[in-house]
């Protein structure tokens, strides 16, 4: 698991919660904070947390580098939500991943990506009854 304090809402300030990461990227964290003397992954200059538009930045080199176009920490989000929930069928799972407080703000991040649909359809029976 790691620890991360994202933006949260204006209201109610930053939000921080725990959540579990996948193996390799377990295996690439470790192996980071066995080399480095930081606290943070992304550091900023000014202060030990990198900069939201910054992080922007950095999030849109990436996303022209690999080929994928323009990228942002949001839409990385989305893409998120929207994989966890094409993997597992588990709205809930993917709820509380993202922190959301309701399913439906969790429905709204994730998309019904075309080949998913193509999916349903192929799975219908056309003898079944309605």
């Amino acid at each position: 698991s790691w620890r991360i304090i994202g933006k949260g809402s204006g209201r109610r300030g930053p939000k921080e919660r725990v959540v579990p990461l996948h193996g390799a990227l377990v295996d690439a964290l470790s192996r980071w904070r066995a080399s480095s003397q930081g606290d943070y992954i992304l550091a900023g200059l000014q202060r030990p947390w990198i900069s939201e538009t910054a992080l922007r930045r950095i999030a849109a080199e990436i996303g022209e580098a690999a080929g994928i176009g323009h990228a942002t920490p949001h839409r990385i989000r989305h893409t998120t939500a929207t994989v966890g929930l094409e993997n597992t069928h588990d709205l809930r799972a993917v709820q509380e991943l993202l922190g959301h407080g309701s399913v439906q703000t969790t429905q709204i991040y994730t998309k019904i990506r075309p080949h998913r649909l193509r999916e349903v359809v192929s799975g219908l029976r056309p003898d079944a009854a309605a």
